[in-house]
């Protein structure tokens, strides 16, 4: 009976430790989500804070990442974001499509940076 009290009481230990370390990583995973939703906001808000039209594709040209100013010039306001962004120029007002090139002084791999002057 001793060995098995001896059992026991060694398994709520183990059973014990394993919960505060779990907790543990949960407080931290949540430290580290709540950072990474920080310096997300943080970007976003340059983003919206530069005044050119930025729009980033990807490699088969659809938008991931355009802020407000681009929404504004080439979609009315409408979102960008998973639209193809050639099709886009083609819709719009020429002048603006013939402005928007692609910046080859700021390589962002399997990216493509677009910056149009308002």
């Amino acid at each position: 009976m001793g060995v098995v009290a001896a059992c026991f009481a060694v398994l709520w230990w183990v059973r014990r430790q394993h919960n505060a370390e779990r907790a543990a990583w949960r407080e931290s995973l949540g430290s580290a989500q709540a950072d990474l939703r920080l310096r997300m906001q943080r970007h976003r808000a340059v983003l919206e804070a530069i005044p050119s039209a930025v729009v980033l594709c990807d490699e088969a040209g659809m938008v991931r990442v355009a802020n407000r100013a681009a929404c504004d010039l080439f979609a009315a306001g409408d979102p960008l974001y998973g639209r193809d962004f050639e099709e886009i120029l083609t819709d719009g007002p020429s002048e603006v499509a013939q402005r928007a090139e692609p910046r080859t002084d700021l390589e962002i791999p399997g990216y493509t940076l677009y910056m149009v002057d308002r």
